[in-house]
């Protein structure tokens, strides 16, 4: 017999322990966040993302709070009374930026153990309303479990990635991104990393040390006023690198002739190491020089995140905006920088349609809400390169970008879609991805990642996608629906990352602006990404991974790949290192 006191203690200690894991259970359950995923691609997943697009447009949606949200505690933190110029609320530490309507936030861990407890309840409300979207799932088939990959510079750290096939050496890659400064002594110093890259044990892992690529410092006599700090900074930001039909490009922003911070373009071979062939030594070839990239007037002082297309013929263009009026901008780009008019004025009534239909949808200033160009673009024939049948034409092939959709409620979070668009003047508007990407291995509200910071626990992590390229070696511009991609993106401005696919697998909720909503395109991979599947074979853990054709993709000379099958934001208001607002 046990002793009654001990009895006691025992019955006690289980009382103890069942309201504990209780309420473990209880919260757990309210705060856990899954992720509303498209279940039944190409059907109806615009409608079920319809509340959450009215309530950017009207502000009328009222979503359930968590019991946080309601507490007292943060009614008093609403210390000014209700303006209908700014309903949220929003306090403007700083001021709004002319270039890119950003509010430049205060970050202080001292003000709070969580940066939501620094939001009213309608910011607050507003903040979860992105947990409300559906989401179309990624999974990688490179990675032994489906997540997104990470990557490995060694000695160095780098984040928004560019990752573009090698010339000569199957599964390598060049892989670029800007070096992380939030160690440095010196704030005025930029770089943008560079090195070769094989894919091991799930990580994108430089073969050698990466370097600095040298790409040569420019000056200007436009940053004045609140854009002075800006003189004093040497290097480039936000580079992208990626293919043209005929050569690598890489462009970035740097100081400019035209305004404060614009957008130069360079042939990247000139700045790397980057065949055992010799390449081009030619001060002739197109962008054999760093160029200053120019555009319709008027310029905004920061100009950042264009991007360049050919068309059919060969053509070069640049992209300037896709906005959340529902504008584009787009110009013909000759070699020494200087453009045509705008001609995207020649397609903006069919093209408002189409954007006011499914383009993403954000609310205006004052909320913290914006459209974004993101990645580069390539050239895509919609059918199946394992096809016999499938020919590139001017009718099935387009031009496809990534664009994202930001807020900013103390902290950044980015949503992306795809756009497409036709390949010949005057580029009219193809069709929209009308729900965005969740890269499996994303971090979720409530489930970790923000764990021992002060960013907000109850949103997700933020991803900034930059780089939107083909996976084979010998693949430049052009690919097919089955081609593999690789994806790369920022997280937290602090780390690279990335993910594969197919346009087969992005593409299974295209809405074109003719309103065809067809399910042309496939489903992407199941979640458990079976062990049998043969087509991309997974490596186990410590070997090397070869997924894509042993042999070059051949290119025609006309820039398109033969259709015959392979085997197979720093923000523009602080340049010291505001690390939040994604690029």
């Amino acid at each position: 017999m046990l002793p009654t006191r001990l009895k006691l203690a025992i019955v006690f200690a289980a009382v103890f322990l069942i309201l504990v894991l209780g309420l473990g259970v209880n919260i757990h359950e309210r705060g856990r966040y899954e992720p509303r995923v498209l279940t039944n691609p190409g059907q109806g997943s615009l409608e079920r993302n319809a509340d959450a697009a009215a309530a950017k447009v009207d502000g009328d949606y009222q979503p359930v709070l968590p019991d946080a949200a309601t507490d007292a505690s943060l009614d008093e933190k609403v210390e000014k009374p209700f303006d209908p110029t700014n309903p949220l609320n929003i306090t403007v530490v700083g001021s709004k930026s002319e270039e890119s309507d950003e509010v430049e936030a205060e970050d202080d861990p001292d003000l709070a153990n969580d940066a939501s407890d620094l939001l009213t309840p309608d910011q607050h409300a507003a903040a979860l309303l992105d947990n409300e979207i559906v989401h179309l799932p990624i999974y990688s088939r490179m990675t032994i479990d489906g997540r997104m990959f990470k990557t490995d510079f060694l000695s160095e750290n780098g984040y928004n990635p560019n990752f573009i096939p090698h010339a000569d050496d199957l599964d390598v890659w060049w892989m670029v991104a800007q070096r992380d400064k939030q160690h440095d002594d010196n704030v005025f110093w930029n770089t943008e990393i560079v090195c070769e890259a094989r894919f091991i044990n799930d990580t994108m892992t430089c073969l050698k040390p990466p370097v600095p690529l040298p790409i040569a410092a420019t000056n200007a006599d436009h940053c004045v006023a609140d854009m002075s700090d800006w003189k004093d900074q040497i290097g480039p930001h936000d580079a992208r690198v990626f293919y043209g039909p005929d050569a690598p490009y890489i462009v970035y922003m740097s100081q400019s002739n035209f305004n404060c911070l614009g957008q130069w373009i360079q042939d990247f071979r000139r700045i790397t190491d980057w065949s055992y062939r010799p390449t081009t030594n030619v001060s002739s070839d197109v962008f054999f020089y760093p160029t200053n990239i120019q555009r319709p007037p008027p310029y905004r002082r920061v100009e950042k995140n264009w991007f360049l297309f050919w068309d059919h013929d060969g053509d070069m263009y640049v992209h300037y905006d896709v906005t959340a009026d529902n504008t584009r901008v787009y110009s013909r780009l000759y070699a020494n920088g200087s453009v045509s008019d705008d001609i995207a004025l020649q397609s903006a009534e069919h093209d408002k349609q189409c954007m006011l239909r499914y383009m993403p949808k954000v609310r205006p200033f004052p909320y913290p809400e914006w459209v974004h160009q993101a990645t580069n673009s390539l050239s895509l024939t919609l059918c199946d390169r394992a096809d016999p049948t499938c020919e590139p034409t001017r009718a099935n092939t387009v031009i496809v970008t990534l664009i994202q959709t930001k807020t900013f409620y103390y902290h950044g979070q980015y949503e992306p879609y795809l756009m497409l668009f036709r390949q010949e003047a005057p580029f009219e508007l193809y069709g929209f991805t009308t729900v965005p990407f969740w890269y499996t291995g994303r971090g979720a509200p409530n489930d970790g990642w923000a764990d021992g910071t002060y960013k907000p626990k109850d949103q997700s992590q933020m991803i900034f996608t930059t780089s939107l390229n083909w996976a084979s070696r010998g693949q430049t511009y052009h690919g097919y629906l089955d081609d593999r991609v690789l994806i790369g993106f920022g997280v937290e401005d602090q780390a690279s990352a990335g993910i594969d696919s197919t346009f087969g697998e992005l593409l299974v909720d295209l809405a074109t602006c003719d309103g065809r909503r067809d399910g042309q395109f496939r489903s992407g991979p199941p979640k458990d990404i079976p062990e049998s599947d043969t087509t991309t074979p997974r490596p186990s853990k410590g070997q090397e991974a070869h997924y894509f054709p042993s042999q070059p993709i051949e290119t025609a000379d006309d820039g398109t790949s033969d259709s015959q099958s392979a085997s197979e934001e720093t923000s523009s208001a602080n340049p010291t290192g505001s690390r939040e607002h994604g690029a």
